[in-house]
């Protein structure tokens, strides 16, 4: 699998990470048939060599199978399920541990056609979360990662754009749920109507719970996307929300829509103000919504802005006046590729974007937005999964430039560092980094170069007790 398909399944994200351990969940249930075909990528940006305990987990506090791998310092491991685990079993979700903070992981599931292929960072632990984009056909999963008896019950909230349940969802209540169980069920199973109506997933938990959804039809027929869990408490609050990247249009033979949905948090009407900074130098547009109480606004860019016929790229920011999550879909209407981007609840002078994959049928694209009121001298440093340079020599930027305040830079990864694509074979990460500490907001999109195939690479971030200095090569 390394060498046909893990070129494409290396990605980083952030986790809940416990003082000196990293705990990483990715809570969807993967069959047997399904784990030759899921990727699993951990990168560790300590100094130190990390030691990560894989378990498939069967729900019910079974263990189908346990891996123990190393990981070099500054470096990434990236392996299918059947790499993994010696036995599959009837499948299950995947757990690692490891006594070094700071690891992040990604998980991916690809169809074996080159039709469908997505997957999520590793998902956070917490009490009351919100799935913030549903269709009819979206699957969900929740899982309880914890080894203590005490057992949580949950309740599913199906919502409705104007915050309230809609009518003839069931409000599930179920449990309890034993150590490292995991629940598998459907919006059609939550609702008994017209499920076109939902707009959003509430999961409430007495205990803290890790849930992801794998979405089906929304924008393509054929493409999935897959968002987890947001847990205001644990991931952030904040009123506002930033998305480094829009297209609208037809160009190239693609005919590409962005879909900007903002669900409301708190227990109170915001006046939302969506703002489009177009790349092209023109004024930016601004428009008004209402967001009732816990309610959900989904538009396409063109509607949202009424922007003029013809290609369009730019940035967006939603401003609010309580808590809120947000999400950007990406998705070209003639190839079919889709990729739902979750927002980036606070801006970082470092990021991670675990995944290059720039070598044919390949092409992967970054968006840095700098939304403050300075420049901001950036660096980008291509790493290797053994933690050495790709290009550049002796601790020096593989790429350096300046992105100017209220202002973005989109790239392909190949324009920016041009040695990703003179290897022979694909894998590594990307360190992005200002040297001035002006915050940054970033993304990363994977795609294949037909475009019936995007990902999304969310921007991940050190934490506190890692200090990440990229080697000498």
């Amino acid at each position: 699998m390394r060498g046909k398909l893990f070129v494409v399944l290396v990605f980083v994200w952030t986790s809940e990470i416990c003082w000196g351990q990293s705990e990483l969940n990715f809570p969807k249930f993967f069959t047997a048939g399904e784990l030759p075909n899921a990727g699993f990528a951990v990168v560790n940006p300590s100094a130190a060599t990390a030691t990560v305990t894989y378990m498939l987990l069967g729900g019910r506090n079974r263990t189908v199978s346990t891996a123990v791998r190393t990981i070099p310092a500054g470096g990434q491991l990236a392996l299918s399920g059947s790499e993994l685990f010696s036995s599959l079993g009837d499948g299950g979700w995947v757990q690692a541990i490891s006594d070094t903070s700071g690891l992040q992981g990604f998980w991916l599931n690809y169809d074996g056609s080159l039709t469908s292929l997505d997957g999520a960072e590793a998902a956070t632990p917490g009490y009351d979360q919100v799935i913030p984009v549903l269709t009819s056909q979206t699957d969900i999963y929740v899982a309880n990662p914890s080894t203590s008896q005490f057992v949580p019950n949950i309740t599913f909230l199906l919502i409705g754009e104007n915050g309230t349940p809609i009518p003839g969802s069931f409000n599930l209540t179920g449990g309890p749920y034993g150590p490292k169980d995991i629940i598998r069920t459907s919006v059609a199973r939550l609702c008994n109507c017209d499920t076109s109506q939902a707009r959003y997933l509430r999961i409430v938990s007495t205990s803290r719970v890790v849930a992801t959804a794998v979405i089906h039809g929304f924008l393509v027929p054929t493409e999935t996307a897959v968002v987890n869990g947001y847990d205001m408490e644990t991931q952030g609050i904040t009123s506002e929300a930033y998305f480094p990247h829009m297209v609208s249009g037809a160009t190239g033979g693609a005919d590409y829509t962005t879909v900007i949905g903002v669900t409301g948090l708190g227990g109170r009407i915001q006046n939302l103000t969506f703002t489009f900074t177009p790349d092209s130098g023109g004024d930016s547009i601004s428009v008004n919504r209402t967001l009732e109480s816990r309610g959900s606004i989904r538009e396409t860019a063109q509607a949202l802005f009424n922007l003029p016929p013809g290609f369009q790229t730019g940035w967006i920011k939603v401003k609010g006046q309580s808590q809120l999550t947000a999400f950007a879909a990406y998705a070209d209407k003639v190839s079919g590729g889709l990729a739902m981007v979750p927002f980036q609840p606070k801006p970082r002078s470092v990021l991670l974007f675990a995944h290059i994959a720039d070598l044919f049928p390949w092409w992967t694209g970054v968006a840095l937005l700098n939304a403050t009121t300075s420049d901001a001298n950036v660096e980008i440093y291509a790493m290797s999964p053994s933690g050495g340079l790709i290009g550049g020599a002796m601790n020096v930027p593989t790429a350096g430039f300046t992105i100017q305040s209220n202002g973005r830079t989109a790239k392909l990864l190949s324009e920016i560092i041009p040695e990703t694509q003179q290897r022979t074979s694909d894998g590594g990460f990307l360190l992005v980094r200002t040297t001035n500490d002006v915050p940054l907001y970033g993304m990363e999109l994977f795609f294949t170069r037909q475009l019936n195939i995007l990902a999304n690479v969310p921007a991940g971030f050190l934490s506190a007790d890692v200090n990440y200095i990229p080697p000498v090569p």
